[in-house]
C-alpha cells in the first residue's frame, strides 16, 4: 500500500518560464547597460562553464556564499562584455527579484496540482527535483512548500536523478519501503526508471500525449489517485 508520494518539480507541479541568459539581459538593460549582440551568448557559455562551481557552492549550502557565486557570474559577464563589474551586485539584485521575488511570474502551478495535493488524505507528500536551493523559495512564493513532508534538491543533496542514491534518500525521509512509496516525474528516464531502479513504485507524466494509456503513464496528476 503507498504511504508516500513524490513527486517532480518543474514539468510536474511547477510550470516554468525560466531563462537564465534572458533574465541577465533583461535586467541589464533595465539598468541601461549597453549590450552586445551577442550578449545572451556570451552568458550562456559562462553560465555552463560554471556549471561545476555551482555544484560545489550548493553542496556546501552557505547563502552568501552561493550569492557571491551569483553576483560574480555577473560581474564576470559584464567584464566580458567590456561593462564595469561594479553593476554586478545592482544586477544580482534586480535578477534574484525577477527570479524568486513573491511576484516572479516565471513559476506557476499546474492547474491540477492543488486538487491532487487535497486528494492524498492521509498518504504524505515529498519532492524529489533536480533543482537547486532556490526550490525552496519558488515553492514557498507559491504557496505549497509545507504540504511536503521533504523537499530533496539534488544540488543541494549532492547528486541527480535518475541516480539511485537521491530516491534512496526519500524512502529514508519517509520511513517507508521502497515499495510504499510512488514517484511521479515527466522525464522517463529520470523519473519513471530512475525510481523503478530503485525499487519504488513510479507513474510517468505525460502531459502532452493524452491519447497514449501505456501502462505507468498518465496524463495528469489527478490520474495519483487511481494508483493509491
Amino acid at each position: 500500500m503507498i504511504q508516500v508520494v513524490t513527486f517532480d518539480a518543474a514539468g510536474t507541479i511547477v510550470d516554468h518560464r525560466w531563462d537564465p541568459a534572458g533574465v541577465a539581459v533583461s535586467s541589464a538593460k533595465r539598468l541601461g547597460i549597453e549590450l552586445p549582440v551577442d550578449a545572451r551568448e556570451r552568458y550562456a557559455r559562462l553560465h555552463s562553464a560554471a556549471r561545476e562551481k555551482h555544484v560545489e557552492v550548493e553542496r556546501r549550502g552557505d547563502p552568501a556564499e552561493i550569492r557571491r557565486f551569483w553576483q560574480g557570474l555577473l560581474e564576470d559577464w559584464l567584464i566580458d562584455m567590456g561593462s564595469d563589474p561594479a553593476l554586478g551586485r545592482a544586477m544580482f539584485e534586480l535578477c534574484s527579484s525577477t527570479v524568486l521575488g513573491p511576484e516572479s511570474d516565471l513559476w506557476s502551478l499546474y492547474d491540477d496540482v492543488v486538487p491532487t495535493l487535497d486528494s492524498l488524505g492521509n498518504v504524505r507528500a515529498g519532492i524529489i527535483s533536480n533543482w537547486d536551493s532556490s526550490l525552496h523559495t519558488v515553492l514557498k512564493n507559491l504557496g505549497i512548500h509545507d504540504r511536503f513532508d521533504f523537499v530533496i534538491a539534488s544540488l543541494e543533496f549532492g547528486v541527480e536523478k535518475p541516480d539511485r542514491r537521491i530516491f534512496e534518500e526519500a524512502v529514508r525521509r519517509s520511513g517507508v519501503s521502497p515499495s510504499q512509496l510512488l514517484h511521479v516525474g515527466d522525464s522517463y528516464e529520470d523519473d519513471y526508471l530512475g525510481a523503478t531502479d530503485a525499487g519504488l513504485q513510479s507513474l510517468h507524466l505525460d502531459r502532452f500525449s493524452p491519447s497514449d494509456r501505456s501502462a505507468n503513464r498518465i496524463c495528469t496528476l489527478i490520474e495519483v489517485q487511481e494508483a493509491l
